[in-house]
């Protein structure tokens, strides 16, 4: 029998497990924020935010606008597991780390392809 050749590209297998953002950020975005407001007022995950209905101009700027406003939930519970939770500060900044590092690396190994990925 013949070995089956892989079936994704390797710069997909590293799209797909390695270049996510860390998944320390789920915790303040996902868990505390979405779960309790559930796509209503408060909720940074809401969508569509700007619009009324999905359509093509809300999926393409739900990624950027929801990073902008996650952003400071992330920070805030990253500094306070600085103060609560020494371990979970740290594997933090591993996590985030190893995330730019890929990147940067995955860029300058080829910029192409990496944007490609991104």
């Amino acid at each position: 029998m013949e070995a089956q050749p892989h079936p994704e590209p390797h710069h997909q297998l590293l799209d797909r497990h390695l270049l996510r953002p860390p998944a320390i950020g789920w915790v303040p975005t996902h868990n505390q924020n979405h779960h309790k407001f559930n796509n209503r007022e408060g909720d940074l995950s809401i969508s569509p935010r700007f619009f009324k209905h999905n359509h093509l101009l809300a999926i393409l700027t739900y990624p950027t606008v929801t990073s902008i406003l996650q952003t400071p939930a992330i920070r805030k519970y990253i500094r306070e597991a600085r103060k609560t939770n020494p371990r979970l500060f740290w594997e933090a900044i591993i996590e985030y780390t190893v995330f730019f590092g890929l990147m940067i690396t995955a860029f300058v190994i080829n910029w192409e392809k990496a944007w490609c990925c991104c």
